[in-house]
Order: structure tokens, then C-alpha cells, then sequence
């Protein structure tokens, strides 16, 4: 269940800068939450807010643009799917077009990008990857 809801926190973020939006709202799960702040301390995006509607918990994510307008994001995708997961050792695990990507794994030692996994010599299931 938390594998759809990642995919559809991708897709909100994905069609939001599309739109230009300044920030989108998804659902609040601890996979979403920890991917979102890998994304926020490695600058994709701006900021994350928990808000209430309705009683119910959700991330409003502060998307992030250049100067000149531009999504600072090109690309973001889901690599494992609720179909297929797909699993990589950490000798497996390769830069994203000249380390300016990243990848963001679930491992054993919790939610990590590829470079903290890497230095913790510890690879898992990959979730997304951002560019």
C-alpha cells in the first residue's frame, strides 16, 4: 500500500511543476515523509509543512524553480513498483547522470540516498530516483 502511495506522491510532485504550482499536498506516511526529506536536504525542494484537512494528516511539499521559472526537478520516477521491486547490493548502486541525480533506496538501516548508502555499505530496494 505504501509503495502506491509513493507512486502517487511522485506523480502529484511530477504534474504540480508541470503546472507551475508553488507547492502540492499528498498523503502523510512515514516512506513519504523520509523520501520527501531526503529530497529536502539534498535542495529538490523548497520545504515540507504538515497541515490538517478534515482532521487528517497531510505533507504540503514546497516545490522548488530556477530563476527562470524551470522546474529544478527533469526528471522523477518510480523504480520499483507494487508489480516489481527491484533490489541492488550497494556495489550495484551507480551515480545518476554524473552524481547531479539521486537515488533513494529503503535499506535495512532505513530510507537513505545512494551516496549515505554507499558510505554505509548497504544497498535495498531502490523506491525513486530524482534528477
Amino acid at each position: 500500500m505504501s509503495i502506491l502511495l509513493m507512486s502517487d506522491t511522485i506523480t502529484r510532485i511530477r504534474n504540480a511543476q508541470i503546472s507551475r504550482h508553488k507547492s502540492v499536498i499528498v498523503r502523510n506516511t512515514k516512506l513519504i515523509l523520509n523520501v520527501l526529506q531526503i529530497f529536502l536536504s539534498e535542495g529538490y525542494i523548497n520545504a515540507i509543512n504538515n497541515i490538517y484537512i478534515n482532521n487528517k494528516n497531510y505533507i504540503q511539499v514546497v516545490l522548488k524553480y530556477n530563476n527562470e521559472g524551470r522546474p529544478l526537478v527533469n526528471e522523477l520516477k518510480m523504480i520499483s513498483k507494487p508489480s516489481k521491486s527491484v533490489y541492488r547490493k550497494f556495489k550495484e548502486i551507480y551515480a545518476i547522470n554524473n552524481n547531479l541525480g539521486l537515488i533513494v533506496l529503503s535499506s535495512s538501516l532505513g530510507i537513505l540516498s545512494h551516496k549515505n548508502a554507499k558510505k554505509l555499505k548497504v544497498g535495498g530496494k531502490i523506491i525513486c530516483k530524482i534528477f
